[in-house]
């Protein structure tokens, strides 16, 4: 069966790759590779340690952020409700 939208290959990327696109990328043209990041068509391996380091902060950041949201969204009451029921011993 043919696809109507065929998934393009993704673009492979070293960390070194990407650091020299980043480098002289336009506003624009960020918004495009983070676009590609997102959605897995363009890939990257081999990061450099300040490249790891900057990732690992970035998804912690984004963690707390969405933890956040999900207090305003549900008060905080009901998700220590949930906590509680989550994490109750088996009777």
């Amino acid at each position: 069966m043919d696809s109507i939208h065929p998934i393009p290959t993704p673009v492979h990327l070293t960390g070194r790759q990407l650091d020299r696109r980043i480098r002289h990328a336009s506003a624009a043209e960020l918004a495009v590779i983070a676009d590609d990041l997102r959605s897995g068509r363009l890939v990257v391996s081999n990061f450099s340690p300040r490249q790891a380091d900057l990732a690992v902060r970035f998804a912690s950041v984004s963690y707390d952020r969405q933890a956040d949201r999900a207090v305003e969204r549900l008060g905080a009451e009901r998700l220590w409700a949930a906590f509680a029921r989550a994490t109750a011993p088996a009777t």
